[in-house]
């Protein structure tokens, strides 16, 4: 989905379980991943609520594994 795309859907209220951003720029998933954060979890309870895994350290299994 485009950044464009993913600024609508989480407007419109509807997310996803789980999010997995790749590209190059930078930018616009730190921003995506901002917006998203800001949308759906409390900052009091970020880190109950909020995992952050790399596809670079984290085998795709267990990434997998955290989504369920």
């Amino acid at each position: 989905m485009k950044y464009q795309q993913f600024l609508r859907e989480l407007e419109a209220g509807r997310t996803a379980p789980a999010y997995l951003f790749e590209g190059e720029e930078d930018y616009l998933k730190e921003e995506a991943l901002k917006k998203l954060k800001e949308r759906i979890i409390l900052p009091d309870y970020e880190d109950f609520n909020y995992e952050e895994l790399s596809a670079l350290d984290v085998p795709a299994a267990q990434i997998i594994e955290h989504t369920s």
